[in-house]
């Protein structure tokens, strides 16, 4: 019973915090870069190619649709287990989290018509290079990148150490826990490169301040470091509810997991829309 209103509660506050809260911050957000201005002396005669309040609209209403059907889901399967003894799939939540990501994808592609649009109606001094060395050293604490590190090779010895010799695949080494080693050294690579590309980028608003724009990278290359050691926990108590037999734990378990994943990429793109610390 515990279990399930763990899972059930977990996965509720998901859907209220990207769907509702996240899509509320974004939409003030959107609104702000709306009414982004333009020089008056600019010669470019042209329309603006993001009609913004229908795409707010637009989104108000997907994140809406995506609410309904996911109260929707977690209402039929608290009949079916109350009914059937029906347990909830393990990676619901992250299936869920998926779909929940579609509207806010369409962000980046708005954003970045609206900033061309910008750069081409803006009349800006030739563009200088920035004084500031940008290094994974400049934006990254040494001892969290340690951390991180730590947490990775942690997870792997304590994954294939715990695990050893239950039906080796290959050199005594257990299948799945080979599987979950592999994944996590590749999903961490690609959050890695998606460190250095953060780092290296340019700013996409050209109103920005080069400050602001090397504060927000700061902010969000960070907040993939801690989205690493959090990747890194959850493959460890995965690996752990698989040695006590106790994978009845894992639906609950990834729900957690899907939360922290939402506040570190969601939360971490709205919060920089509205420049905010929620």
């Amino acid at each position: 019973m515990l279990i399930s209103v763990i899972f059930y509660f977990v996965v509720g506050f998901q859907l209220w915090l990207v769907s509702h809260h996240y899509a509320k911050r974004a939409c003030h957000g959107l609104t702000a870069l709306q009414h982004t201005s333009t020089p008056q002396e600019s010669t470019v005669e042209q329309q603006k190619p993001v009609d913004f309040a229908k795409f707010i609209s637009l989104f108000k209403r997907a994140n809406q649709v995506i609410f309904s059907l996911g109260l929707s889901s977690l209402v039929l399967l608290l009949y079916w287990e109350l009914e059937q003894n029906f347990q909830p799939p393990s990676m619901f939540a992250v299936v869920l989290f998926m779909i929940q990501l579609t509207p806010f994808a369409l962000i980046d592609v708005t954003e970045k018509r609206h900033f061309q649009w910008l750069k081409q109606v803006i009349h800006q001094p030739k563009r200088s290079g920035s004084i500031v060395k940008r290094t994974l050293l400049t934006f990254v604490p040494l001892k969290l990148m340690l951390v991180a590190l730590a947490c990775i090779l942690l997870t792997i010895v304590f994954d294939l150490s715990v695990h050893a010799n239950q039906q080796p695949l290959w050199q005594g080494f257990n299948e799945q826990a080979l599987h979950r080693s592999i994944t996590l050294i590749i999903t961490n690579g690609l959050l890695f490169a998606l460190v250095f590309n953060t780092i290296y980028s340019q700013k996409k608003d050209p109103q920005q301040a080069q400050a602001n724009h090397l504060d927000r990278v700061k902010f969000t290359v960070q907040s993939l470091f801690y989205l690493s050691i959090a990747m890194s926990c959850y493959f460890t108590l995965q690996s752990l509810l698989v040695a006590l037999a106790a994978e009845h734990w894992s639906a609950s378990a990834t729900a957690v997991y899907a939360v922290v994943v939402a506040y570190a990429s969601v939360g971490n793109r709205v919060r920089c829309m509205n420049n905010t610390t929620i």
